[in-house]
């Protein structure tokens, strides 16, 4: 399995050209903020920063092929689930049910990483939801629990399983295809019905190009 198109020559490009832009952005940024207020470059100076720091991360992810798309999400996921995660409460949430939300996030693209994707993306919202559910209860704290834990499964479903798609997508390959052995299915069939008949079975599929095992 093998991320498109990641490692060739295009995503070199790509990258040479992201960062060719943003340098040349950085410099005319910079020469417009000669005269303006300390809060305002250094509000547009953060922004900069945002943006070198989001190119780096993005490229390095891309360079480095599975591992790094898989880190990437990961670190955003943990980054943007502590966020949710204060708005709930830490206090309220319970210092086990926090540990069983950041572990998960690890487990979790791990067991990508190793190949059980089409496991976990069907299995992990509902293995997830008794998990946090379970150890809320345990643990005793019943206070607004029904929106606590609903809270924490959609920041849980937001920050770290939606954006993992993102890996499913671009690793997706369809192996779908059809093949037409015309010595069997149509051993009577003429050398020109035979074109004419592989010509309309791909347009119909819309899948990789047939394969014949038929003598020309």
């Amino acid at each position: 399995m093998r991320l498109i198109p990641l490692g060739n020559a295009l995503l070199l490009k790509l990258v040479v050209v992201i960062f060719s832009a943003l340098a040349i952005g950085t410099v005319l940024g910079l020469v417009a903020l000669r005269g303006a207020s300390t809060n305002t470059a250094s509000a547009r100076c953060g922004r900069l920063k945002t943006w070198w720091i989001l190119a780096a991360l993005m490229s390095l992810a891309g360079l480095q092929g599975k591992f790094g798309v898989i880190f990437l999400l990961a670190t955003a996921g943990a980054l943007g689930l502590r966020e949710f995660l204060k708005l709930i409460g830490w206090q309220v949430l319970g210092t086990p049910a926090v540990i069983v939300l950041f572990a998960s996030v690890p487990i979790y693209y791990l067991l990508v990483w190793f190949g059980f994707g089409d496991v976990v993306r069907w299995s992990a919202p509902v293995v997830f939801l008794i998990a946090i559910a379970s150890t809320r209860s345990l643990s005793g704290l019943m206070e607004s629990y029904i929106r606590t834990t609903a809270g924490s499964l959609l920041g849980w479903m937001l920050f770290v399983y939606g954006p993992s798609y993102t890996y499913f997508v671009t690793t997706y390959q369809n192996t779908s295809f059809l093949r037409v052995d015309a010595s069997c299915g149509a051993p009577n069939m003429s050398r020109s019905n035979r074109r004419v008949f592989f010509r309309c079975s791909h347009l119909e599929t819309g899948f990789s190009p047939l394969h014949s095992r038929c003598a020309p």
